[in-house]
């Protein structure tokens, strides 16, 4: 079964559409790294707003700049599935981190 997935990916990378598909896999990538790019504002926003420690957002800082979306290229193997792929579980990520930071307890800077 799957050495049947892989020839009928492979098959469906190659011919004229491959370029669509490239291509539209490089739009995902950058769609979701601005998603979480936005995902990140969002808690630093709320961090601000909460006057909690910024530490908070170290993980989803971390996870907005190790974005897939900013830095990975689609291959041509796979047409740009594992970018699609990946940029959505770091974007599932960034919005899973996001609900974290703001339904955090809120701790005070001030003593």
């Amino acid at each position: 079964m799957s050495i049947l997935l892989v020839v009928m990916s492979a098959a469906a990378c190659s011919g004229l559409a491959a370029a669509e598909r490239i291509a539209f896999a490089e739009q995902v990538g950058m769609a979701m790294f601005a998603a979480s790019a936005v995902m990140g504002v969002i808690g630093g926003l709320q961090v601000w707003r909460a006057k909690t420690t910024p530490r908070v957002l170290a993980p989803l800082v971390i996870v907005v700049l190790a974005h897939p979306g900013l830095w990975m290229s689609p291959n041509i193997a796979d047409c740009g599935q594992g970018l699609k792929t990946a940029s959505i579980v770091f974007t599932i990520q960034a919005l899973a981190l996001l609900a974290w930071v703001v339904a955090r307890p809120k701790i005070s800077l001030e003593a």
